[in-house]
C-alpha cells in the first residue's frame, strides 16, 4: 500500500544525510553529523510500520510482498556501490587491506556488516575511515530489525492488538536502557548492536501506531512542534561529538527531534515548508544512494591522495561527485526497479539471492583465496603489502599469549618483552639483529604493561571488555615472570595513549578509578619496583616519533602512485608536542629505570627519520614496519642498549646516537 506522500519527510531525509556526509568529510562544525543515522532510523521505523499497519488493517499483510519492497528499495543501489568499490579496491588497496575489504563484502552481502565491524577498532577510529563499506552497518541494523519486527507486529495484531502500543513502548524503553548501560561498559558493541539501536526504529513505529497526522493539530502547535524538532536535530549535529557516549540517553535528543518533525511538520509550518521545498526534497529522494556513495568516494580519495592531503575544498568536490553518482543511480536503478512491476516477488527474491551468492563467491575467490583474475593489479602493490604487514614479532599467535613455544626463542629466556603492539614491533628487530637472542614475547594489543591496572580504551565510550582482558593478561604475565629466574631484563614498551588524559582506568579489582598521567606514573613506578624486587632489570622503551600522520601509507602512495615523500616527514618538535603528556610520564620514571627514547635514536637535530632510501621505518601512524624494526635494532644496537652492553657502534650515515638516560 502506498501512503499519502509527505514531502517534508523527504526533506527530513536531507536533514539526516547531509550532516552524515559532512561529518565524514571532516568539516568541524558538523562534529555530531553522525546523528543523521539516528534520524534515518526513526524515519524508517515510521514509514515501514505505517505500511505494515495499513496492510494488516486491510487483511492484505504479506511477508513476501514486504520483502519484495525491501529488496527493490535496498539491493540495486547497494550492489552498484559494492561492485564499484570492489574494482577500485582491487586496483589500489594493499593486499591485507584488500583481503579485509573482501570480508566486508561478504558481511554486507549477508546484512551482517554491523557484526563484522564490532571486531574493528571503533567507528570513530582513523583506521576505520579507510573502510569503504563501513557505513553499511546501519543497513545491517535495519534489515536485521525487519527480519523480526514484521512477525512480531503480525502476532501482536492478531492476538494482542489492544496492547500493541504498550508492548512497543516497553520494548523501546528496554532497548534504550540497554544502550545506556552498554555505553558505560562496552561502547564498541553498543554502537553496532541491534538491541541497543532497536529503540530508535521503534520510536518511529510508535508514531505510526499512534496514527500521528500533522494536519489535525492547530497551526501554532504544528509550527512550534516542527521548529523544536528541527532545532533538536541541529543542536545534536553541531554540539554532540565523538566525546559523548553514543548511543545513550544523549541519542534521545536527535530521535525526539525526528519524531517531532514527523508528527508536526506540514505545509502550514515554516519548518514543513523548508523541508518540503524542492532542494530539500530533491536531495531527500537521492538520500539513500547519496549515503551509499559518499563513504567509498571519500575512502578511495584518501587512499589515492592521503588523509592529510585532502582540503575542505577537495572534500566539497567529492561531495559533489557523490551527489552526481547518487543522481545517476537513482535514475538508472532505484526509480525504475521500484516503480515497475516487471518481475514477480519470487523472481525478485531469486535474483537478489543470486546476486548475493555471486558477490560472496567472487569476494572469496578473487581476494581471500588470492586468485587474481583481473590483469590490472599493480604487482608492486603485492610487494609493498608484504613489507608493510604488521610486525607481529615471533608469531601472530603471540598476541595475548603467555609462555607458548612459538613466542620464545629459548626455554630459558634472558629478555622478556612486555607490553602492547609497541612492544611487539621491537621483537622483529631484536631477533634479526641477534639471531641467538634468548627472548620471550609477552604482548597484547592495546594493553599497557602494568602491574595493577589497565587503561580504558574508548570507542568513543569506555570499552571495559578490552580493559578487563588486559588486566587478566597482565596478571598472567606477572605470574609467569615471578616463577622464571632466567629472565634478567624486562623490556616495558607501550604507546600509553590511554593515560595522556584522565579518562579513568581499571584497578586490580576491576573497578573504574581516576587515570591520567599522574596515575600512570604511580602505577608504572609500582611495576618497576616489583620487577626489581623479583631480581630483574626494568627497561622502558618509548614509541617512535609521532605526529598523527600515517607514514606507512605515505610511503605506499609514493611507491604506487608516485606522490612526493615531502609530506612523509616529522620533526622533533612535532613529536614533542603530540606526545607531551606521555613523555612527561617517561621523564618522571627516569630516576627509577633505564629509558630508551626512540626519538633520540631516530631524530638528528630537528628532523626525524621515517624512511631510509627505499626502506620505510614505519608501517602506519605509530608502529615500526618489520624492516624498520630491524633497521632500528641493528643501526642503534638496541640489544646492547637494553642489556647495558653498548659498544658505541654506529653505522655510517645514520643519525647520531643520543645518550640513554639511567
Amino acid at each position: 500500500m502506498r501512503l499519502a506522500y509527505r514531502p517534508e519527510i523527504d526533506g527530513l531525509r536531507t536533514l539526516a544525510v547531509v550532516p552524515v556526509v559532512l561529518f565524514h568529510a571532516g568539516l568541524a562544525p558538523f562534529k555530531g553529523g553522525f546523528v543523521g543515522v539516528d534520524v534515518f532510523f526513526v524515519i524508517s521505523g515510521y514509514l515501514i510500520t505505517s505500511i505494515l499497519l495499513a496492510d494488516l488493517s486491510k487483511g492484505s499483510f504479506s511477508l513476501l510482498r514486504f520483502y519484495d519492497r525491501r529488496i527493490r528499495r535496498i539491493i540495486p543501489a547497494l550492489v552498484a556501490v559494492v561492485l564499484a568499490s570492489f574494482v577500485m579496491a582491487y586496483l589500489w588497496m594493499p593486499t591485507d587491506q584488500l583481503r579485509e575489504f573482501a570480508k566486508d563484502v561478504v558481511a554486507v552481502s549477508l546484512f551482517g556488516s554491523n557484526i563484522r565491524y564490532m571486531a574493528g577498532g571503533g567507528y570513530f577510529d582513523a583506521a576505520e575511515q579507510l573502510r569503504p563499506l563501513l557505513h553499511t552497518w546501519s543497513l545491517a541494523i535495519e534489515e536485521q530489525f525487519y527480519v523480526v519486527f514484521p512477525l512480531l507486529l503480525f502476532a501482536l495484531w492478531r492476538w494482542w492488538r489492544p496492547h500493541l502500543l504498550t508492548v512497543s513502548v516497553i520494548l523501546l524503553a528496554i532497548s534504550l536502557a540497554f544502550a545506556e548501560y552498554m555505553s558505560r561498559t562496552d561502547s564498541l558493541l553498543n554502537y553496532y548492536l541491534l538491541p541497543t539501536r532497536a529503540w530508535e526504529l521503534l520510536a518511529g513505529s510508535v508514531l505510526a501506531m499512534k496514527g500521528v497526522r500533522p494536519g489535525v493539530v492547530s497551526r501554532w502547535k504544528a509550527e512550534a512542534g516542527s521548529a523544536l524538532g528541527v532545532g533538536l536535530i541541529l543542536v545534536s549535529v553541531f554540539l554532540l561529538g565523538e566525546e559523548f557516549r553514543y548511543p545513550s540517553l544523549w541519542t534521545v535528543i536527535p530521535v525526539v527531534g525526528a519524531m517531532l518533525v514527523i508528527a508536526f511538520a506540514d505545509a502550514r509550518s515554516l519548518a514543513g515548508q523548508m523541508l518540503g521545498s524542492r532542494p530539500f526534497v530533491g536531495i531527500g529522494l537521492l538520500s539513500y544512494s547519496f549515503y551509499l556513495w559518499h563513504q567509498p568516494v571519500f575512502v578511495f580519495a584518501r587512499l589515492r591522495f592521503g588523509q592529510d592531503s585532502l582540503s575542505t575544498g577537495d572534500y566539497l568536490i567529492l561531495v559533489g561527485l557523490s551527489l552526481a553518482l547518487s543522481w545517476a543511480t537513482y535514475l538508472v536503478l532505484e526509480r525504475p526497479i521500484r516503480r515497475q512491476s516487471f518481475a514477480s516477488p519470487i523472481k525478485i527474491a531469486t535474483a537478489a539471492l543470486a546476486i548475493t551468492v555471486f558477490m560472496i563467491v567472487g569476494a572469496r575467490y578473487t581476494v581471500i583465496q588470492g586468485k587474481h583474475w583481473l590483469p590490472l593489479r599493480n604487482p608492486l602493490i603485492t610487494q609493498l603489502s608484504e613489507r608493510l604487514k604488521p610486525a607481529y614479532g615471533l608469531a601472530e599467535a603471540c598476541d595475548g599469549a603467555v609462555d607458548i613455544p612459538d613466542c620464545k626463542t629459548d626455554d630459558q629466556p634472558v629478555i622478556a618483552v612486555w607490553g602492547d603492539s609497541h612492544a611487539r614491533h621491537l621483537v622483529d628487530g631484536l631477533k634479526a639483529a641477534r639471531p641467538d637472542i634468548r627472548m620471550i614475547q609477552l604482548t597484547k594489543s592495546a594493553c599497557t604493561a602494568m602491574l595493577h591496572g589497565a587503561g580504558l580504551k574508548y570507542n568513543p565510550g569506555p570499552d571495559l571488555r578490552v580493559s578487563r582482558e588486559c588486566l587478566a593478561f597482565n596478571d598472567r604475565v606477572v605470574e609467569w615472570l615471578s616463577h622464571n629466574e632466567s629472565v634478567e631484563f624486562v623490556v616495558i614498551a607501550s604507546l600509553m595513549s590511554q593515560f595522556s588524559v584522565d579518562r579513568g582506568m581499571l584497578d586490580a579489582a576491576g573497578n573504574v578509578v581516576p587515570g591520567g598521567p599522574e596515575k600512570a606514573v604511580e602505577e608504572l613506578r609500582k611495576t618497576i619496583d616489583w620487577v626489581k624486587r623479583i631480581g630483574k632489570t626494568p627497561v622502558l622503551v618509548t614509541s617512535p616519533p609521532i605526529n598523527g600522520k600515517d607514514f606507512g601509507d605515505c610511503f605506499y602512495r609514493h611507491e604506487v602512485f608516485g606522490t612526493s615523500l615531502d609530506a612523509c616527514g616529522i620533526t622533533r618538535e612535532e613529536d614533542a608536542t603530540f606526545r607531551k603528556s606521555v613523555y612527561g610520564i617517561y621523564s618522571a620514571l627516569e630516576p627509577f629505570a633505564k629509558v630508551i627514547r626512540l626519538r633520540d635514536l631516530l631524530c638528528e637535530g630537528e628532523t626525524c627519520l621515517t624512511h631510509v632510501g627505499d626502506m620505510t621505518i614505519y608501517r602506519d601512524t605509530t608502529h615500526l614496519s618489520r624492516e624498520g624494526s630491524v633497521y632500528l635494532s641493528r643501526e642503534f644496537d638496541l640489544y646492547d642498549r637494553i642489556t647495558g652492553e653498548e659498544t658505541g657502534r654506529r653505522v655510517s650515515g645514520g643519525p647520531n646516537k643520543a645518550a640513554v638516560t639511567n
